[in-house]
C-alpha cells in the first residue's frame, strides 16, 4: 500500500511540473527521444546502493561514534 501511494504521490508532483511549465510537455511530444533519457536516469539510480537519506538520519548516532573515535 505504502508504494502505492509513493508511485501516486510522485505522479502527481510530475504532471503538476510538466502542466505548469507548458512548453516543456510540448518538447515532450515533440521529442519523445527525451523520455529514454529519463529511463537511463531511472537505471543509473537504480543501481546505486549507497545509503538512503533516511538511514542517514536513522543511524546518525553511529555515524557521530564513528567521527568521534
Amino acid at each position: 500500500m505504502l508504494s502505492f501511494i509513493q508511485t501516486l504521490f510522485v505522479s502527481l508532483v510530475s504532471y503538476a511540473i510538466i502542466a505548469s511549465f507548458s512548453s516543456l510537455g510540448t518538447v515532450l511530444l515533440i521529442y519523445p527521444e527525451i523520455s529514454l533519457l529519463s529511463i537511463l536516469l531511472n537505471i543509473v539510480i537504480g543501481h546505486y546502493t549507497g545509503l538512503r537519506l533516511s538511514e542517514y538520519i536513522r543511524f546518525r548516532s553511529i555515524f557521530l561514534k564513528e567521527e568521534e573515535e
